[in-house]
């Protein structure tokens, strides 16, 4: 993984599906600590947009907490947001609003 992103791959991209690498990386019933490795080479750059929009309008984020996927990929969701905090990209509040929380 690391080698793909530093020779240029886009961590953004939409594939034939229209879902984000990321979408499709926490998508499996591998548990977190397993992927763990994978994700934190996609947040060691700074070019990863967890607000990017897959084709049905969701971003990273909202797709994480929807349905059970917020307790199965917690350790996730809590790395995206430090990468959020790092690189200065905002942090959805969860609680709030869906239009407040992930940038609709």
């Amino acid at each position: 993984m690391e080698r793909l992103l530093d020779g240029g791959a886009d961590p953004n991209i939409l594939e034939r599906r229209g879902d984000r690498p990321v979408m499709l990386l926490l998508s499996g019933r591998t548990p977190d600590t397993e992927l763990a490795p994978l994700l934190d080479a996609v947040l060691r750059h700074d070019t990863f947009d967890p607000h990017a929009r897959s084709t049905n309008g969701l971003t990273v984020w909202r797709w994480l907490h929807l349905g059970s996927r917020r307790l199965t990929r917690a350790r996730s969701i809590d790395a995206i947001r430090a990468y959020c905090e790092r690189t200065g990209r905002p942090v959805p509040r969860l609680g709030d609003t869906p239009r407040e929380s992930f940038h609709l």
